[in-house]
């Protein structure tokens, strides 16, 4: 029982970090973008 109960909290943890990854590189991307679309006005 206890290992049953300690796979799914692993699974818990991985399907967090993978949507705190996801959110991230969607962050990085528009952060990016933004910066990009700055650099395009002053030039």
């Amino acid at each position: 029982m206890h290992i049953q109960r300690v796979r799914e909290a692993e699974s818990r943890i991985e399907t967090q970090s993978a949507k705190w990854t996801a959110e991230g590189t969607v962050k990085g991307i528009y952060k990016r973008g933004l910066q990009n679309f700055r650099l395009d006005i002053d030039l």
